[in-house]
This record gives structure tokens, C-alpha cells and sequence, in this order.
């Protein structure tokens, strides 16, 4: 199947009349979004070019919404290899609303400031977020589950975790080198992997961390795993 991206005009029961023509680039099977998108909530399966991400977004304030006027979200899924969607160097970018399933990686920020991933769901991936020298992230209402790495951040800034459920990974989410974690009222459970039983719910390392209403159960070795402070 195809990735439609709606360019101002309604096909099907698709509308975005946000984004024109000239503002996605396409090089055989891999986009380049340089304005805030919607794409069209068809399912298909692509397989990234080798060394590249399916979606690279090439700006700041820019906004990819997976969603449409039906109850319906674009599904994007792998084949088991490559980067979903990435960002490199940019500010104020959110992603919203997708479904990825089967990267090895799903979402990659890297020296990104005020990005967001708010109401997506990240399932079967080798690594479902992955955050690296990053500031002023904000995860909200996502479903990051059975992946084998839920969230991996390095060396990151202001980092809000707030209402996701992060469950059936074998780590749930790993901070290290983070300056300011929140994590609050997340449901973290039964994240190990189901052969060996080794896995940990949120391992934080020299990483601050304010933890609030949490819920933790059924975590592998231990629910929380820290090198740093705790407040609750």
C-alpha cells in the first residue's frame, strides 16, 4: 500500500488544509516534512531506505498529526528495520496521534528543544522512543507497549513523562545523564521479557527524579532501578 499526504484537498474521507505540495519531499520511499502535516489514516507498510528514516521532519514548529475528521489514525508500519520518524536539530516539533509498529526504532529526537509526542501509540519496535540531547521534551497520553526499549533518553533537559502507559516492554523507560525527570501518573506494568523474566520498569541513572502517582506492578527485576534522587 501507499502513504497518502493530503495536500489541501479532501480524497476520500481525508482533509489537510494545512500543507501543499511543495512542503513534503519525497525521495523513493522516504519523506521529508518541512511544514505541519496530516496524514491521510491509511494503513500501509513501507520499508525505510537503508540508512534513512521513512519521515524526516526538516523544520521548526512543525506539527505531524496522524489523525483525520474520522475516529481513525494512520497507521505506520516496518518491517522490523530502520527509523519511523525522526527529528535532528530542531525546535517546537510535535508528533501527534500516530500508530508505529515494527521499527527499529519508531521516533528518534535528537538535539531536539520543545518536542512532544502526545496521544501516539508505540508498539513492537526493537526501540520505541528514543530521545538524545534533548530539552523541554514532553511525552502525554501515549501507549509505548511491547517494545524492547519503551523509552531510551540520554543526556536530556526538562523532560515531562506525564499519563502514558508503558507496559509489556522488556525495559519500560531508561533516563540516563537526564538534568530535571518528571514522571508522573504513569501506568508502568509487566514490562520484562516473557522468556528470560529480566526487565525493569524505569531506570533512572544520575538522572533527578520527581515521581508522582505512579503506578507500578509486575516489573522483571524491579519496578525502579535509580542512581539519582528521588522526590516524591
Amino acid at each position: 500500500k501507499f502513504l497518502t499526504l493530503i495536500t489541501g484537498r479532501q480524497v476520500g474521507v481525508c482533509l489537510s488544509p494545512s500543507v501543499v505540495a511543495d512542503e513534503v519531499e519525497r525521495t523513493g520511499d522516504s519523506y521529508k516534512i518541512t511544514a505541519s502535516t496530516i496524514l491521510c489514516a491509511e494503513d500501509f507498510a513501507i520499508e525505510p531506505p537503508v540508512g534513512k528514516p521513512l519521515f524526516e521532519v526538516i523544520g521548526n514548529d512543525v506539527t505531524v498529526d496522524c489523525s483525520n475528521p474520522m475516529p481513525l489514525r494512520t497507521k505506520i508500519i516496518g518491517t522490523g528495520t530502520g527509523i519511523a520518524l525522526r527529528v535532528n536539530s530542531h525546535s517546537d516539533v510535535k508528533i501527534r496521534n500516530c500508530y508505529i509498529e515494527n521499527f527499529s526504532t519508531a521516533i528518534s529526537f535528537n538535539l531536539v528543544s520543545n518536542g512532544e509526542i502526545i496521544n501516539s501509540t508505540i508498539i513492537k519496535n526493537a526501540r520505541g522512543v528514543q530521545l538524545l540531547l534533548h530539552e523541554g521534551t514532553l511525552l502525554d497520553s501515549n501507549n509505548i507497549s511491547e517494545n524492547n526499549q519503551g523509552i531510551v533518553s540520554f543526556a536530556g533537559r526538562n523532560t515531562l513523562v506525564h499519563n502514558n502507559n508503558i507496559a509489556e516492554n522488556t525495559v519500560g523507560a531508561a533516563f540516563v545523564f537526564n538534568d530535571i525527570l518528571i514522571f508522573n501518573q504513569n501506568n508502568v506494568e509487566n514490562n520484562y521479557n516473557k522468556t528470560s523474566l529480566i526487565g525493569a520498569g524505569l531506570i533512572t541513572t544520575l538522572s533527578p527524579l520527581v515521581a508522582t502517582r505512579n503506578t507500578f506492578s509486575n516489573n522483571g527485576n524491579a519496578s525502579l532501578i535509580t542512581l539519582a534522587s528521588i522526590q516524591n
